[in-house]
């Protein structure tokens, strides 16, 4: 009896650019180095990457075509360089990181796309502690992001018949502000049939992982301790935006297209990589626990 193959795990891994507070995101680095990390040691495995720029506008833009579709050919693999402060030592998303933003592909909707089992979301967090994210939130977004927008901005402005243009958040009055932050992340729910109590089921959505039984298993695996911890509050910014994104998703894919199975869906902060008490490595050896954890998991 010939053995039986078995399938590979599809997982897809995103980290983000620079933001006002970090020159160099860790999470771009940490995702690059994971799927180095795999393909060379897990051929059962298979990992894609993609790059979000820290902005409001790009999280809405990709998340549901990675949810749609399937990455062929993402790039840069390598690490961002250091040289892309201007003379005001502010970092320019919309030039170099959305360039590579803009050069990723995909395959086309038309296609049958197998849906991925794992979607990582890595971001930078606070020091001394890397932290899995239980849950995410829908509206109350109101710190601008690295280009000093509000989500959905544009969408805010046009309803109150204003300019389109980019107008940052310092420009906005606090009506304005507010109706862009009860916004929120766009979702078709009435042209889903939505409403009521069903609606009110998306404002809040937990992760697809028990996320304490998770670090549980990770913190037994390691080879050395780490202040790993369960977060419920991921800091309503880009990091929650696009884990709510993901997790809104999923939910909506059941929706449209029930048969596709079920993904798996998490977000994990790690520290910045000057943290003095978890260095770089650390954090990358800690979310490639668990990955191995959550590949076990759902298998």
């Amino acid at each position: 009896m010939a053995p039986t193959v078995q399938k590979r795990t599809r997982i897809l891994l995103t980290g983000f650019g620079p933001f006002r507070s970090a020159s160099r995101n860790p999470s771009w680095d940490c995702a690059c180095a994971l799927e180095t990390a795999f393909r060379n040691e897990r051929p059962d495995v298979s990992i894609d990457l993609a790059f979000v720029p820290t902005e409001y506008d790009a999280v809405i833009e990709l998340i549901p075509t990675l949810h749609r579709t399937r990455p062929v050919n993402l790039v840069p693999r390598e690490k961002v360089a250091d040289d892309y402060e201007d003379e005001r030592g502010v970092w320019r998303a919309r030039t170099e990181y959305s360039e590579q933003f803009s050069r990723q592909t995909w395959k086309p909707e038309s296609e049958e796309i197998e849906p991925y089992d794992i979607i990582l979301h890595i971001g930078q967090g606070h020091f001394g502690k890397i932290a899995l994210e239980s849950a995410a939130h829908r509206r109350g977004y109101k710190s601008g992001d690295h280009m000093s927008r509000l989500p959905p901005q544009q969408a805010a402005l046009k309803e109150q018949n204003q300019e389109a243009e980019v107008i940052h958040e310092q420009k906005l009055n606090e009506a304005e502000k507010q109706l862009a932050t009860d916004l929120g992340y766009p979702l078709p729910l009435e042209e889903l049939g939505i409403s009521g109590e069903a609606a009110a089921q998306y404002e809040r959505l937990e992760s697809t992982f028990e996320v304490d039984l998770l670090r549980k298993a990770v913190l037994e695996g390691l080879e050395s301790p780490v202040n790993l911890v369960c977060s419920d509050n991921a800091g309503r910014y880009l990091c929650e935006f696009i884990y709510y994104a993901s997790l809104a998703e999923l939910q909506l894919r059941k929706c449209y297209a029930p048969q596709t199975g079920k993904t798996r869906c998490a977000f994990v902060h790690i520290p910045p990589v000057s943290d003095p008490t978890i260095s770089f490595d650390i954090s990358v050896a800690t979310v490639k626990k668990i990955l191995q954890v959550a590949i076990e998991q759902i298998r």
